[in-house]
């Protein structure tokens, strides 16, 4: 920014208390980054501020975390499973039977982005309709910050405008049918979003306009959880046999190491917040924040000395070895789904898409490296908007080939 204002916070402490804070509000982002981002026209950002003053955003919020119930978590974590099972029995039986990819992080951003809009979108979903809308959706998301940063984007960041534009054009075409409201297979949280814009006088053509950033966001982030983890777990994979807590440790550990997000909040009013050290900070009207992830999720004094390497038991409760006061730090620099009013409502389908993928390779099948060791692959370095970090160079060099184990040669 060349003119304003900015506070950055890194203090892990401090970061909670601006997250729990209610004057830093995230709801001035969400309008400029719909008008930026998607292209929304004027006409739409004077309505949803218009409608703001009768609590559109807030509405909006409660109904997407309303939809991540029991029973909607279930309904599409069973289409995303039914995908999978799909693809895993492609694996038949016999010596000669195997899957082969030779680029894992290519595949794997497939095996997500289909089995997450099958959920999403159920039956009628445009990703099966039309398949180049999966490369699409990733090269939009590679180059949306460009969006952000460029006058002219027809011009200037045309890859990104040109992704958007066909991903829009299939979303409204999915609205304008309205599947979100005769189809019972697409997910809850789908239909609930639409049905507050529908209450709220958006038409269909606004609606699939704003709406694609549930297909973003429902994918970009499962991607690169599963890839790493699969790199992680796989180097140890006989550690998984009988322990499922430790399945669950790897995931956090995962997002501990690739997660460098920032939480953005614009402040509504003065605002007085505290450290770890009880020092106050006063923080001024109109200034906005960002809270960094990836700073405390590193921090040695908080993660000690190892804290930049994959320790498959770091979030295992280890008994007769608890610290408080070192669990309780551990917790408060702990952010990769962001905190206080804001924790992203889809955390937990997206834990459960990525864990169930994992077990059912790790329990059924051999994951074998090609070309590139897992460990070979580095870390691509953070990019802005992108909260999960993908593999350098898309990958490259390093393919997998997926066989059966023994005793699972006939399994469906």
């Amino acid at each position: 920014m060349l003119w304003g204002k900015l506070y950055t916070v890194w203090d892990p402490a401090l970061a909670q208390a601006v997250l729990r804070a209610p004057q830093p509000s995230v709801e001035p982002f969400f309008i400029d980054f719909a008008a930026a981002v998607f292209g929304s026209s004027k006409e739409t950002v004077q309505k949803i501020k218009d409608r703001n003053e009768h609590g559109l955003i807030q509405d909006f919020g409660h109904a997407v975390h309303n939809s991540m119930n029991p029973a909607a978590l279930r309904q599409m974590n069973m289409a995303v499973l039914k995908f999978v099972g799909e693809t895993f029995s492609d694996a038949n039986g016999g010596s000669d039977g195997f899957l082969q990819y030779d680029n894992m992080w290519l595949w794997v951003k497939d095996l997500i982005t289909i089995s997450t809009t099958r959920a999403l979108y159920g039956r009628e979903n445009p990703f099966d309709k039309d398949p180049s809308l999966t490369k699409t959706a990733w090269d939009f998301e590679d180059n949306m910050a460009s969006l952000l940063m460029t006058p002219f984007p027809s011009l200037l960041a045309r890859k990104a405008y040109q992704a958007r534009a066909k991903l829009q054009a299939a979303m409204v075409e999915w609205f304008t049918a309205e599947h979100d409201v005769t189809d019972s297979t697409d997910g809850e949280i789908t239909r609930d979003r639409a049905r507050v814009l529908r209450t709220n006088g958006f038409t269909s053509d606004k609606i699939g306009k704003v709406g694609m950033i549930l297909t973003i966001a429902g994918v970009t982030n499962s991607a690169p959880t599963l890839f790493w983890m699969i790199s992680y777990c796989n180097h140890n994979a006989t550690n998984f046999e009988d322990r499922c807590p430790l399945l669950t440790s790897c995931f956090r550990e995962t997002l501990r190491l690739s997660c460098f997000g920032v939480s953005p909040r614009r402040l509504v009013t003065d605002a007085t917040v505290t450290d770890s050290n009880s020092h106050p900070y006063l923080l001024k009207k109109g200034v906005d924040i960002q809270v960094t992830v990836g700073v405390s999720h590193r921090l040695e004094n908080v993660w000690d000395n190892t804290a930049a390497k994959f320790d498959h038991q770091r979030f295992l409760e280890k008994k007769g070895a608890r610290n408080g006061t070192s669990d309780k730090a551990k917790k408060t620099a702990y952010i990769p789904f962001g905190g206080g009013r804001h924790l992203r409502p889809g955390r937990s389908f997206a834990q459960t898409e990525v864990l169930s993928i994992l077990g059912t390779l790790l329990a059924g099948f051999k994951v074998e490296s090609l070309g590139l060791g897992v460990r070979d692959v580095k870390l691509d370095p953070p990019r802005m908007m992108t909260a999960l970090v993908k593999p350098l160079n898309e990958g490259a060099g390093l393919g997998v080939r997926i066989t059966r184990r023994k005793g699972w040669e006939q399994v469906q």
